[in-house]
């Protein structure tokens, strides 16, 4: 016996195995040949045997077919052998040679479901509630193929669209006796599986054997399948803001919404979002193309950024809604979400023209005005605030309310007044106006300056000494006074001011003065009592306030009054009782001198 081989060399137990020898036998008996064939481990025995008792001449090739002999117990490496006995009874024998027996190939045909819809949300009597996925299960190695019949299977549905697989139903279920099984697969009111758990969109689905078969290969799968999950239509709100104001041309708004499915917020969808009011469309914000472009934040929530030059071309002041509406491949279209009084678009106050007044010369006692052009175009009143600055801080001086006509206004801050202690009240001042509307919107001026001067004074009354006479000797004096009046205020001048008095010492020149201050009732005081430096004669005085930080020069009104000296003759010839007669001349001699004289 030669060449001895068999096919398939490896392959499942359920496989056809053919084997072949070549024999010869030169006197042409009749031999008996026979195949023997064992697994590993057990040794050859008649029930493992096939044989051929008609063959005879040389160079015979005998074939054996084994069909339907072996199971899945079998699997494993099995040994096989020829011999041989001719009719004389001489034998012969082959060397052993192997072959292996593996599992059973299996094979999933689909039957049903393939780009079958399930709606996730659906009621059980609404369509696309569920849909019924379909396999059935073969032997593929056996000839002819031979359906699988009681054996678990499982079917693997994606939830995300990817490769994450999830089994189904929650434990496996066994073919029926022609090798089907069927599952209805729902989401909605599922007790093992959550439905959220299942994005929606195309996923993936195959079904195969699960348990422990160690006789198949279970490796095998359906194709590939796919079933599509869709929703409810989606949902979309905006969350923010809401009724809030934005200053035409100024505020840029922030317009924040979400995007929602049954199962909560959803990313990745085209949202359209516009600016309305009373039915017209003025701006719109989306991925592309529009006014503004959407930011998706990733957690389903979306912003967009109207510019404050998008909001300045809006043509009315007043309230706007926003609107918004989304869509997302495998979803249906949104409803457009309207959001009433989004916000309301106002201006803030204008303040132009700042002035104070007098401008050129003004006392820090007369009443000073300080005005501005004011205007607010969405017709808001407005509170005006003045504000000083004397030493570096700003003060609150004066507030006003300003009724909207509906046009722009010049406002004033009258009669304001000022003080004046030392000199530094006196000087360049800074001021401004600021002004805030029915939605605390303010908007300043400039910083200004104004100069504050020394009050302007002016004489109120004064002791009149024309026709007055005044000894130089003795005891005499003259009460000489002076009232000055604050003329931008129109009062008595302050306690305290600097001021002089001046006399002439001969009728033509001043003495140096004597200098003084006002007292409470504006009075500049001096008693003048003379001394011989002052001439007899007719005199000049005057007086007024000089020289002092908080007011100017006052006039210095002049009066006049005489001043007396007094005589004093001294008799030196005769001399005291002396004689003389009748007929005698006689010589008189007298000195006459004043009271001023040594």
């Amino acid at each position: 016996m030669t060449d001895l081989n068999m096919s398939p060399l490896s392959d499942g137990w359920g496989k056809s195995r053919t084997f072949w020898v070549n024999t010869t036998d030169e006197d042409n008996d009749t031999l008996s040949v026979t195949l023997w064939y064992r697994m590993d481990g057990d040794p050859y025995t008649s029930a493992n045997t096939s044989t051929n008792n008609t063959e005879s001449g040389m160079y015979q090739n005998l074939t054996f077919t084994l069909s339907g002999i072996f199971d899945g117990d079998d699997i494993g490496t099995w040994y096989y052998k020829f011999n041989m006995t001719d009719d004389d009874g001489y034998t012969n024998e082959t060397s052993e040679l192997t072959f292996t027996i593996e599992q059973d190939d299996t094979w999933m045909e689909y039957k049903y479901g393939n780009n079958s819809v399930i709606n996730r949300s659906a009621s059980v009597d609404d369509q696309y509630h569920n849909t019924t996925l379909g396999l059935r299960v073969w032997d593929i190695d056996k000839d002819p193929d031979e359906v699988i019949s009681y054996k678990k299977v499982r079917f693997f549905i994606t939830n995300d669209s990817d490769s994450n697989y999830i089994a189904h139903p929650t434990t496996a279920v066994s073919t029926d006796v022609n090798g089907y099984k069927n599952y209805t697969f729902y989401l909605n009111g599922n007790p093992n599986f959550e439905k959220c758990d299942y994005i929606v969109g195309p996923q993936n689905w195959t079904s195969g054997m699960q348990g422990n078969y160690p006789e198949y290969n279970m490796t095998n799968i359906t194709d590939y399948l796919t079933l599509t999950i869709i929703t409810e239509p989606l949902e979309t709100r905006i969350v923010s803001p809401y009724n809030q104001t934005r200053r035409k041309g100024i505020d840029s708004l922030i317009v924040k919404a979400n995007v929602s499915d049954d199962c909560g917020l959803v990313s990745g969808a085209n949202i359209m979002m516009t600016i309305r009011r009373i039915g017209t469309t003025y701006a719109t914000c989306c991925q592309s193309g529009c006014d503004a472009q959407v930011y998706d934040e990733g957690n389903g929530t979306y912003n967009c950024t109207f510019s404050a030059s998008t909001l300045d071309s809006l043509p009315i002041y007043g309230i706007y809604n926003v609107t918004t509406n989304a869509t997302k491949q495998y979803y249906n279209d949104s409803m457009t979400y309207e959001h009433d009084q989004t916000f309301l678009l106002v201006s803030s106050p204008l303040l132009t023209e700042l002035s104070a007044s007098p401008a050129d010369d003004g006392g820090w006692g007369e009443y000073w005005t300080f005005s501005a052009k004011i205007e607010d175009e969405d017709g808001d009143n407005v509170d005006l605030y003045l504000w000083f600055n004397y030493t570096g801080d700003w003060q609150l001086i004066d507030t006003i309310n300003w009724n909207n006509p509906g046009y722009a206004q010049t406002q004033s801050f009258e009669a304001q007044t000022f003080f004046c202690n030392d000199s530094s009240d006196i000087g360049l001042k800074y001021f401004k106006i600021n002004a805030s509307d029915d939605y605390n919107y303010a908007n300043d001026t400039e910083i200004s300056t104004f100069t504050l001067q020394a009050d302007d004074t002016s004489i109120s009354s004064s002791y009149s000494t024309t026709g007055t006479n005044i000894n130089r000797k003795g005891a005499s004096t003259l009460p000489l006074w002076i009232r000055v009046s604050d003329s931008d205020i129109g009062e008595i001048i302050a306690n305290g001011t600097n001021a002089t008095i001046w006399i002439t010492y001969n009728g033509i020149n001043y003495d140096s003065g004597f200098s003084n201050q006002t007292d409470t009732g504006g009075y500049i005081r001096y008693t003048f009592d003379p001394n011989c430096s002052y001439e007899t004669g007719v005199q000049t005085w005057k007086g007024g306030v000089i020289n002092d930080v908080c007011y100017k020069n006052s006039p210095q009104p002049e009066d006049t009054f005489t001043l007396k000296g007094q005589l004093k003759n001294n008799l030196t010839m005769p001399t005291y009782q002396s004689e003389w007669n009748v007929t005698d001349q006689i010589v008189v001699n007298f000195t006459t001198l004043s009271d001023c004289s040594d």
